[in-house]
């Protein structure tokens, strides 16, 4: 199961994943993930936004977080069959400090 939180920053903007990557529990991506397909469902991105952010160089992992004022990508945390309850208590926390 997945579930998808966006997180905002300060004033509402988004909050930028590669920054986040450093903060996040567990084990970690960011970016398009692989999935661009997905990506562009996930931020509602439109296929001719898709295809500008291609030609403005995004590409996967190069850490361009932002294009025309929208997310490029997310931030994945995975928690699986190895996974400890302070795994779950530490994604808790990350996503706690966003709230207000």
């Amino acid at each position: 199961m997945r579930a998808f939180i966006r997180i905002q920053g300060p004033k509402g903007r988004p909050l930028h994943p590669t920054s986040a990557l450093v903060a996040a529990p567990g084990s970690r991506r960011t970016g398009g993930v692989c999935n661009p397909g997905g990506i562009a469902l996930y931020l509602d991105l439109s296929p001719k936004e898709m295809r500008e952010n291609y030609a403005e160089g995004l590409r996967c992992g190069n850490g361009i977080d932002l294009l025309n004022e929208k997310l490029t990508g997310i931030i994945l945390v995975s928690l699986g069959a190895m996974s400890h309850m302070k795994d779950v208590d530490a994604c808790v926390s990350f996503v706690a400090k966003f709230i207000d």
